[in-house]
């Protein structure tokens, strides 16, 4: 069986705070949304961590139940594709761009 490291409290504080608000989480950075996400589906699937977790969450007066989903930015992006492009005022058609190596 898999235990809780010292880490996971705090990162399930910080979703935990999404979930208060009903939010959830998007990540900019390719490792922190992994690590998040990755995390998210190990505390889900599994009850006993989940729950030693919680019992320390819970001195904080918090609770992790993994309600929040966990996007990356280019995905939420993609995602809000259509809504985006209806609020477009000026488009950048025509316009050449090139990324920095």
């Amino acid at each position: 069986m898999a235990s809780p490291t010292a880490s996971m409290p705090a990162v399930a504080r910080n979703i935990s705070l999404a979930e208060e608000e009903g939010l959830d989480i998007c990540a900019v950075c390719n490792g922190c949304w992994t690590f998040l996400n990755e995390f998210g589906h190990f505390m889900n699937g599994n009850e006993e961590v989940r729950e030693s977790v919680n019992m320390m969450l819970n001195m904080m007066g918090r609770e992790y139940k993994g309600e929040s989903d966990i996007f990356h930015i280019g995905a939420l992006l993609y995602k809000l594709k259509d809504r985006i492009a209806e609020n477009v005022e000026r488009p950048l058609e025509g316009v050449k761009i090139a990324t920095q190596k």
